[in-house]
């Protein structure tokens, strides 16, 4: 990197510790220039809070490369390295020839390193394939990556091209967007769970809905709305022309370094020194204190490496378990950056700087603090019973009888009606119920001996309830038992509609909202497990698979304190997720007046053949044809007329039909 383009103007902490240092300086230059031609960087990257990095990334199509004269020629410090690839024809996933090869002499010779791998898949299913393939190889061979696992998802020849164009015949181009969409996403998901950094590279004529509407493949929004919005972004031009922000440019396929014969792709990283971000259930390396061993260092021609300690409080952090490091600038006088990143347990990161000098010079012992008063402890958290103001067990003793263990706490919001439901106690003479409406104060009342009650509750109320044992030994004397676990429910259920999209490749489940604002979606596919959705949106979509059977409830929920009051389930519903995908039409070999349709044969009972005069189906006749495996029809109708013809196939479960999706309305014409 050219020193003349970027200036940091470092402010040292006290005493010269470097504690989560936050870089200022002037704003990255509006353009650099590399191997004699300018580029000119997007607009959002050259501010006080970005900073150039340069790099490379490599397949086995370069063959041998000299990683010590990368780095210490080039000005390059990180290599993103190809580890695998899926082939075109087929479904199969190779790793890279090359992959292991480069990966040690990078990180031998003090390279950042992160990992492509050139995706060709069609289904959700290949994309967990393709990325678990990946998770595997790096974990196997023991690397720890410090730039990010990549999806590289390109449109070239082979399964692909043909996929996209049966989607876009079956559903449209909006559909197919998602079909490929949801591929990057499930990727993305697979590589995150593994603790690495997702992001997606492609170029600019697939990913740019923007600037080619026509031909974009992918759907950016949905993918960022996923929370994948790092992207690496291919324009080989002297400037990028893409409408959303980027992380890296690869800005020419024919670059020249030292160290690689031949061409290799070149790449700007614009780092963000404010940070990635801190990912929900990790600490944040920014608030830990990171100490290194020298503020300056002699420069030798060769990667000046500095010590690092990291602490999280008195938590002495480890690298490549806590935390990976890399580092940039590091080879010529000047400011070296290391780019201190977490990892398990702790995520974000932060740009430490030294110096590159002529000498070595240690960093400064920071002086004791003076001795601070012992904080007062921090209060206990409440636990549940609190936070409800519960009863308490104050009144038992050792004769008291057990505590009671209930069996089910039943909501029904046609009658407005909770009942609870709980085991007999040996001894007990009677049971005493407890109850709180909403946040009111609790009452309580006697069950009569009986092992349920009912309670009488109005829409949306919450209700907690709990029950104890009562034994009477005389009218002065009664042993109170211990009251039960707490039980939370709200007056509330929700039935469900169920649509199905044109293809029926997907279902989507819709309830009317209400102030729970919360929702639990159970559904299973035919005789299958359940499955759970968690979602604040008064719908869910589920991606479908051809000619089954979808049972789906609903269960909504609100949360207050902490708590989860849940409601009833209301009504589920079924569908058939099927649909005929082409109907076809043909008078050869009919007499007059006469017109074959047929269609793709389903996985079901049947099929509803309906056709009419009018385009909207009115006063349309209609056909049942109970064998699945007949998929063709005569039609007889007036000489060389128009008719409209649909298609529905249907199942039958439990004696209910159950009906798919409707073929597009078709226009067939009877013979002469």
């Amino acid at each position: 990197m050219e020193s003349s383009k970027i200036r940091n103007i470092i402010m040292t902490l006290a005493m010269a510790v470097i504690c989560l240092v936050i870089m200022t300086g002037t704003a990255l230059a509006a353009t650099a220039t590399r191997n004699g031609r300018v580029y000119t960087h997007p607009a959002d990257s050259y501010d006080s809070n970005k900073q150039l990095f340069d790099g490379i990334d490599v397949s086995a199509w370069q063959g041998s490369i000299n990683w010590s004269k990368v780095k210490t020629g080039s000005g390059t410090d990180f290599a993103l390295i190809r580890c695998g690839f899926t082939s075109l024809s087929t479904f199969k996933t190779y790793q890279d020839s090359r992959f292991l090869e480069y990966a040690k002499g990078a990180k031998a010779n003090n390279l950042a390193i992160g990992f492509y791998y050139y995706s060709n898949c069609a289904t959700i299913a290949e994309a967990k394939t393709e990325a678990n393939f990946v998770v595997n190889m790096i974990k196997k061979n023991g690397f720890t990556p410090q730039q990010p696992v990549i999806m590289d998802y390109e449109f070239g020849q082979g399964r692909l091209p043909a996929k996209w164009n049966s989607w876009v015949k079956s559903g449209g181009i909006k559909y197919a967007r998602k079909r490929m969409s949801n591929n990057v996403i499930e990727f993305m998901n697979v590589i995150r769970a593994a603790g690495y950094t997702p992001m997606f590279y492609s170029y600019i004529s697939i990913s740019d809905i923007v600037s080619n509407p026509a031909g974009c493949k992918v759907n950016m929004d949905d993918i960022q709305k996923s929370g994948y919005s790092d992207l690496w972004m291919a324009q080989y031009y002297s400037k990028l022309q893409y409408s959303l922000p980027v992380n890296y440019w690869q800005y020419s396929s024919t670059g020249s370094i030292s160290g690689i014969k031949g061409s290799v792709d070149r790449n700007f990283w614009y780092y963000n020194k404010k940070g990635s971000g801190t990912h929900a259930g990790t600490k944040s390396i920014r608030k830990a204190k990171a100490t290194l061993t020298y503020s300056q260092m002699k420069v030798t021609g060769s990667p000046v490496i500095n010590g690092v300690t990291v602490k999280y409080g008195t938590k002495k952090l480890t690298e490549n378990k806590d935390y990976v490091l890399s580092y940039m600038n590091n080879v010529k006088k000047g400011t070296a950056c290391i780019i201190l990143k977490g990892i398990g347990a702790y995520s974000n990161d932060i740009c430490l700087t030294y110096k590159i000098g002529t000498k070595n010079v240690k960093t400064a012992v920071e002086p004791k603090p003076e001795p601070k008063p012992e904080p007062k402890p921090e209060p206990k958290p409440q636990t549940e019973e609190e936070k409800i103001n519960a009863p308490n067990n104050k009144e038992v003793t050792s004769k008291s009888p057990a505590q009671v263990k209930v069996s089910s706490t039943v909501v029904n919001c046609d009658t407005n009606e909770q009942t609870i439901t709980f085991k007999k106690v040996s001894g007990a003479t009677d049971y005493t119920l407890g109850y709180r409406l909403d946040d009111a104060k609790w009452k309580y009342v006697s069950t009569k001996k009986q092992l349920t009650y009912t309670l009488k509750v109005k829409d949306n109320v919450r209700v907690a309830t709990v029950v104890r044992a009562e034994k009477k030994v005389n009218s002065k004397t009664t042993y109170h038992g211990k009251w039960s676990k707490a039980y939370y429910r709200v007056m509330a259920d929700k039935d469900l509609k169920a649509s199905l999209d044109q293809t029926a490749a997907n279902v989507t489940f819709s309830w009317d909202p209400n102030k729970q604002g919360a929702y639990l979606l159970t559904y299973k596919a035919g005789d299958g497990q359940s499955q759970l959705i968690n979602t604040a949106s008064a719908f869910a979509t589920v991606q479908t698979q051809p000619d089954t059977v979808y049972t789906a409830s609903c269960t909504p929920y609100t949360t207050v304190n902490d708590i989860n009051y849940v409601g009833a389930s209301g009504d589920s519903t079924t569908v058939f997720a099927s649909a005929t995908k082409s109907t076809k039409w043909t008078r050869k070999g009919l007499k007059s007046r006469y017109v074959r349709i047929t269609w793709d044969k389903k996985n079901c009972a049947g099929y509803k053949v309906k056709w009419s005069l009018k385009k909207n189906m009115k006063l349309a006749k209609t056909k049942n044809i109970k064998d699945p495996k007949t998929n063709t029809l005569v039609i007889k109708g007036k000489k060389a007329t128009v008719y409209y013809v649909t298609i529905t196939p249907y199942t039958v479960v439990d004696g209910k039909t159950l009906y798919g999706q409707t073929s597009p309305v078709k226009a067939v014409k009877t013979k002469k």
